[in-house]
């Protein structure tokens, strides 16, 4: 679009070429009217039946029919230092040189007319034209071109046409002109920067001597096909590379499909004027124009200066420090796994802390808060514990009551403050707020209307609390401080853990674990299956291991809570047969049992 605003004509430029037109117009106009009058002056009296017969010879009407817009005007791409502008003049008859002198003579009387402004009148019988340009700035030149629809016809004997009728190939170019007219307001101008792709490409044309064969029709209809192909709205930047990938496919080269003209009856090939050696120019040109664009050097294709980056530069407190980056610096030596472990425990702890706020709530705790009380300050009380472990006391003043919570960071920390506040305000939240409450806040007292807003809320959302009672539980670790996984792969070799089933949504997703050994003990059951409440398949992983460590610790099955298929015990034991239904506290089942 940079581009395009460069080589776009100004305003007085469209508003000269506006004005030169409509004039020309307007005059053509005039000069028919008289050319009529003319000649219904100079045929004598005649008898009332002559006039039917005259009239009936003549239904056209005039001799002039009327002035069309072709080309750039017609299409609109007039580009700077391009602004061809031509018209097209239908006759009655065919154009013969006499009523092109006719036309040349009368016309800047009728000019003068119209406007106060100067014009020169030129005729140019080769082409078939007439020339008139303006005398000021900027200077502008229009052609109006004499043509007749009667030029198509083919005729057998030379008798037929006028003697000094005008050149006939130029009157066909003018109507195949203006049949190309017609076709682009029809497909062209609904097209989404179509005709901005195509005034950057006449640009091209202009400047690049290797796409000058490609300026015209055959450019029009290229980025016609190009663009209206694609099954939904292109944007300049996409266009202008769809344009060049369809050009760099090869389409131009010779044995390739051709361009057919679809303003022609007959099966017409557009680029039948253009030889090997230009394809091949062109074809090279657009695919090294789309290896620049890959880099993002777009601006050497226009050429045109690289545009300044729309980010600006933000310049940090360490970066007037020798040496400093942004990253930090690569050190050497062998990584520590006791210290890597520690360092994902910790991030860990993080993100269970940062889920806290239930993702099925449009907004957190925090930002309900601000909403319906703006202006809150929350203070940083305390922190405590050691450098990898911290601990946060933020709190808020909520009309002369202060409620104080603590997190793992800031950030944790001020959304508890926020759940017990609008807890405290009779809002509801969506989870648990089991936060442990400081002495302090304590012995301030916020009394049984708290503790009873508490009771509520539990009671309200306990399904919910129950989720994040999972989210925000911590590593789960075995009587002896192991990794439950780690101590169960000690005592039972060979487990196999599988994930079972998957359900829910993105946001809240279940998953179902089994662990299966590969050697089955005489009276142990074969494999069990588990139905953990976390939302993460690491979560499900976890939970296996501590129920199995109870059923690990026995060589043998007890007799009492592991019974056949079918029946529903009520045992102490924490796992159920299939098609049971005992209320264990763990959430285990066994898929097969033996006695």
């Amino acid at each position: 679009m940079a581009k395009h605003s460069t080589i776009y004509p100004s305003s007085s430029e469209l508003e000269a070429v506006q004005t030169l037109v409509s004039t020309v117009e307007g005059a053509l106009k005039h000069v028919s009217d008289w050319i009529d009058q003319s000649n219904v002056q100079s045929v004598p009296s005649a008898s009332p039946d002559d006039c039917t017969d005259s009239s009936s010879r003549e239904p056209g009407g005039g001799v002039l029919c009327g002035v069309m817009r072709i080309g750039l005007v017609a299409k609109g791409l007039l580009i700077k230092q391009d602004m061809d502008l031509e018209l097209v003049l239908m006759c009655r008859e065919k154009p013969t040189d006499a009523l092109l002198c006719t036309v040349c003579d009368n016309l800047p009387l009728q000019i003068q007319k119209l406007t106060e402004d100067k014009y020169e009148v030129q005729r140019c019988v080769p082409e078939a034209a007439i020339l008139v340009c303006s005398t000021t700035e900027p200077k502008l030149t229009l052609k109006v071109t004499l043509t007749s629809p009667q030029m198509r016809e083919d005729s057998d004997t030379d008798e037929q046409d006028p003697a000094d009728m005008l050149d006939r190939h130029r009157c066909l170019v003018a109507l195949a002109a203006l049949r190309h007219a017609k076709w682009f307001q029809a497909r062209v101008n609904g097209l989404k920067s179509c005709v901005i792709i195509l005034r950057i490409l006449r640009d091209m044309c202009n400047r690049r001597p290797a796409w000058e064969p490609l300026k015209g029709w055959p450019l029009e209809l290229i980025c016609e096909k190009a663009i209206a192909t694609c099954n939904r709205p292109l944007g300049a930047g996409e266009a202008f590379r769809r344009v060049m990938e369809c050009l760099a496919s090869g389409i131009l080269l010779p044995g390739g499909p051709g361009l057919h003209d679809p303003c022609e009856k007959e099966l017409t090939n557009t680029l039948t004027a253009m030889t090997d050696e230009e394809a091949e120019a062109i074809t090279y040109s657009a695919q090294h124009a789309l290896r620049l664009m890959a880099f993002g050097h777009i601006y050497k294709v226009l050429e045109m200066d690289p545009l300044p980056s729309s980010k600006p530069s933000q310049k940090y407190p360490w970066s007037d420090r020798e040496g400093s980056g942004l990253k930090r610096p690569y050190e050497d030596g062998p990584t520590d796994d006791k210290d890597l472990i520690k360092k994902m425990k910790r991030n860990l702890r993080k993100v269970l802390d940062s889920k806290a706020i239930d993702t099925n709530q449009p907004m957190n705790a925090l930002m309900r808060l601000n909403q319906i009380r703006p202006g809150l300050q929350y203070k940083l009380l305390s922190q405590s514990g050691p450098v990898h472990a911290p601990v946060f006391t933020m709190s808020v003043d909520l009309d002369s009551t202060v409620y104080e919570a603590s997190g793992s960071s800031k950030k944790t920390a001020k959304l508890h403050v926020a759940v017990k506040v609008l807890q405290a305000m009779g809002y509801p939240t969506g989870f648990d707020a089991d936060l442990d409450c400081s002495a302090d806040e304590k012995s301030d007292g916020e009394g049984k209307s708290e503790s009873s807003t508490h009771s509520s809320n539990n009671t309200a959302h306990s399904d919910n609390s129950n989720t994040l009672e999972v989210r925000t539980q911590g590593p789960i670790l075995t009587a002896s401080g192991k990794n439950p996984v780690m101590e169960l792969n000690e005592k039972r070799r060979g487990l196999k853990y599988e994930l079972i089933s998957e359900s829910g949504g993105s946001h809240d997703k279940r998953f179902v674990m089994e662990v299966r050994p590969y050697t089955v003990r005489p009276l142990a059951m074969s494999s069990y299956s588990f139905v953990p409440p976390g939302p993460l398949a690491v979560s499900s992983y976890s939970f296996i291991p501590p129920a199995l460590l109870v059923v690990s610790s026995y060589p043998f099955i007890p007799p009492g809570p592991c019974r056949p298929i079918h029946s529903s015990p009520q045992g102490r034991w924490p796992c159920r047969p299939i098609h049971s239904s005992p209320q264990g506290r763990w959430p285990c089942r066994p898929i097969h049992s033996s006695h």
